[in-house]
């Protein structure tokens, strides 16, 4: 039996597994480079989620299986429209005419997008800072949250120093908020300090790199542990993770100091604390053992066995994502030649419908 590349059944087979894994990707949470702080995810996907991790359906979009299936319709999509328009040239002798030449550019198009998405997937790169204000990252793979490199992603690390100075919340008249990260970035080409204000779909763009703000904005706590001998055991600000929950967004999290068996978690009270007074919900556990469990404000102290436990200061955290999409120009271009084609297409044949009538 031969095989057609371009032959309908295979069509017809692709787009069923793409619609299969567009569905599934509806049913299963998308896992992002930046959501472990938000969801518990073997909680929110159940008994089968070891499964569904090994797969990787919680991230269908970033597997190679999405994109050989897109290679693969690319593949079909130019068999077929080979013999298709070779059949009209034979009948017509041209493809120049209005209705015939629309096709031809959609399809083309089509080709296009396809093709960009896949060798930006190839050579992509995105990874994710979790940075609390004040805090001075540099581009180097330990001071990343998470990250994602394409296959084909060759670049070396080293590029620039990020700080984030401030996160400014605003809320307009209709109560949505607005989120205006502030950051200084220094390059390490030429020494240049940029400063720039990052909010939701208006990154901060240095050359091919983008700067995104993440969506997700918290508290950061600065905690500090301290003996009776006033030797730190620990200081420093702890990322409160985001949760909903029936009441709203839960802001809590925990650390360990594993020198003195340990567990300490915190919630910010009430959820939005920086309008007013804040209070921190602290539990400290050895063990199995509760030795604390109550209610502080920001500069309280307070004392379990030989240690002081303090909170002096509140700040937030959020998520900036570092992009490189060198085609993302191309699927543009792909995106409105397809229109262009599809318009000149629909234009042609009406014309020609009408040409007919009279």
């Amino acid at each position: 039996m031969r095989f057609n590349p371009g032959s309908m059944k295979l069509a017809f087979s692709l787009l069923a597994i793409l619609l299969v894994l567009m569905v599934l990707s509806a049913i299963i949470p998308q896992q992002g480079l930046a959501d472990s702080q938000m969801i518990d995810w073997p909680s929110a996907l159940g008994d089968k989620y070891a499964i569904i991790e090994n797969l990787g359906l919680d991230r269908i979009y970033y597997t190679p299986t999405f994109f050989i299936v897109l290679g693969l319709m690319g593949i079909n999509i130019a068999f077929g429209n080979i013999r298709r328009f070779r059949a009209i040239y034979k009948t017509e002798k041209s493809l120049l005419k209005l209705r015939h030449l629309g096709s031809v550019v959609f399809h083309l198009s089509l080709l296009l997008i396809m093709g960009a998405v896949i060798l930006n997937y190839l050579y992509k790169y995105d990874g994710v800072y979790a940075l609390t204000e004040g805090q001075s990252v540099s581009d180097r793979p330990e001071d990343y949250f998470r990250e994602f490199k394409g296959p084909l992603y060759g670049e070396k690390y080293g590029s620039f120093d990020l700080k984030l100075d401030a996160i400014n919340v605003k809320e307009d008249s209709t109560a949505d908020q607005t989120v205006v990260a502030n950051v200084t970035l220094q390059t390490s080409s030429d020494s240049e300090v940029r400063s720039g204000a990052i909010s939701t779909n208006r990154p901060h763009k240095y050359q091919d790199i983008e700067f995104h703000y993440g969506q997700i904005t918290g508290y950061s706590p600065e905690l500090i542990v301290s003996d009776s001998a006033r030797q730190k055991l620990f200081r420093g600000f702890v990322r409160l993770a985001a949760r909903p929950s029936d009441d709203g967004i839960i802001h809590s999290d925990f650390i360990n100091i594993p020198e003195r068996n340990l567990r300490i978690e915190l919630e910010v009270l009430p959820a939005e604390p920086m309008a007013g007074p804040v209070s921190y919900k602290v539990s400290v556990a050895a063990g199995m053992e509760t030795l604390y469990d109550g209610d502080i404000i920001t500069g309280e102290s307070f004392q379990v066995d030989d240690l002081t436990i303090s909170i002096p200061r509140l700040r937030r955290w959020c998520y900036i994502d570092v992009v490189r999409s060198p085609f993302l120009n191309l699927i543009f271009i792909g995106f409105w030649t397809g229109l262009t084609g599809l318009a000149a297409g629909v234009i042609g044949r009406t014309v020609n419908a009408r040409g007919r009538k009279k």
